[in-house]
């Protein structure tokens, strides 16, 4: 640990981070700080370069790095979640090559783009680990199974596996609720198994009850419109606040018929105006919104 960050912090990667990322987040950061291009308090820049020194010089050696990841393991210091730094606008202005390569690959594969806006939204690091990892394997072909890889083994590393907590954790990544995550993530760390993901939601809902339970506004007043006058247009923006798309299937002479998606993957299909409607206050709201 140096100033209370871990190595892999210090670099902005995961603990589970290739080396290609690191040394992509080594360079690009150094470069920023080196003495003869920083533009900041001449001590900052200095002490800046001295912990990404250090921490490269452990992570990019195999013997060292392993060390390394035992302690932080026995301490339990690799499942703690730390504010996150902006790694991706730190990088964007030195990695000039890597992001003319992005570019043309999301020019013939705009999804690109959607995973990494929806990693960006958990983890900017992620992100950046997305990034180098196309880029320096150009394997663009497993876009998406690297996407889900990344996304999952990131979620159960803070947040464990707990269905009812992963669930009501996608709900506080979509209202931008960091501070609630980081609580998440400390009851995780503390209490184990010992006590269940229920038991920890409730919690959490108890000690933020005070926001509206986490939620952003303007989820708020989409979920206060839908309740109080279950009007569609309201269901439809409520759904798009929470990452939700809603497609039009069909349009019969006498009712149209809509299918719900989320990640791609269908959650509700051909249902009529009255059945969305339901299904997003009686259900949706009750069950699956952190509210």
């Amino acid at each position: 640990m140096l100033n209370g960050r871990t190595f892999y912090q210090i670099l902005g990667v995961q603990p589970d981070a290739e080396d290609v990322v690191i040394k992509a987040a080594y360079r690009a950061l150094s470069q920023r700080y080196h003495p003869d291009k920083w533009a900041g308090d001449p001590k900052v820049g200095s002490d800046r370069m001295i912990e990404l020194n250090r921490a490269y010089a452990v992570l990019s050696d195999a013997v060292q790095r392993q060390r390394y990841d035992d302690e932080l393991s026995s301490s339990g210091q690799e499942s703690v979640l730390s504010e996150d730094i902006n790694v991706e606008e730190i990088l964007r202005e030195v990695l000039s090559e890597q992001d003319l390569a992005w570019e043309v690959a999301t020019d013939y594969l705009p999804r690109l783009g959607v995973y990494l806006a929806s990693l960006k939204k958990i983890n900017s690091g992620l992100a950046f680990t997305y990034k180098a990892i196309l880029v320096n394997t150009r394997q663009y072909d497993q876009a998406e199974g690297l996407y889900k890889r990344l996304r999952s083994a990131f979620l159960r590393r803070y947040f464990g596996t707990d269905e009812t907590v992963l669930r009501n954790v996608e709900g506080y990544l979509a209202a931008g609720r960091k501070d609630i995550l980081l609580e998440i993530n400390k009851a995780v760390r503390v209490l184990g198994t010992s006590v269940s993901g229920d038991q920890i939601i409730k919690k959490i809902r108890s000690k933020f009850s005070n926001d509206y339970h986490g939620l952003t506004p303007d989820i708020q007043d989409a979920v206060r419109e839908v309740k109080a006058t279950s009007d569609f247009n309201a269901c439809i923006k409520l759904l798009e606040w929470l990452d939700y798309v809603v497609e039009e299937t069909s349009s019969g002479i006498f009712s149209k018929k809509y299918s719900v998606y989320k990640k791609q993957v269908v959650v509700k299909q051909n249902l009529s105006t009255d059945q969305l409607t339901s299904w997003v206050r009686y259900i949706l709201i009750p069950n699956e919104i952190t509210y």
